[in-house]
């Protein structure tokens, strides 16, 4: 099965952390490897979600894309595009 971009990253993330292969993590959970796959996929949209909203209220009070990167700690090119994009 091919895996999507985000996919791809928290699995690698896991095999790299735990030594372990994503089918032995979702045997240990007691679940397949489809729902491994979509719980990870989700947990990434909560993370923009997340993100986006936390963006959006800095711009809303005015601060610059600069400052808002400074205040997440996140480089200001990801802060363009975490605004950019709409809610998942």
């Amino acid at each position: 099965m091919l895996y999507n971009e985000s996919e791809r990253r928290v699995f690698n993330m896991i095999e790299r952390t735990l030594e372990v292969s994503e089918a032995d993590v979702a045997k240990r959970m007691g679940i397949t490897v489809t729902k491994l796959r979509s719980i990870a996929c989700q947990g990434e949209e909560e993370l923009m979600n997340d993100l986006y909203a936390k963006a959006t209220r800095l711009k809303s009070i005015g601060l610059s894309n600069v400052e808002i990167s400074k205040n997440m700690f996140i480089n200001e090119s990801s802060i363009r595009t975490i605004l950019n994009k709409p809610l998942l």
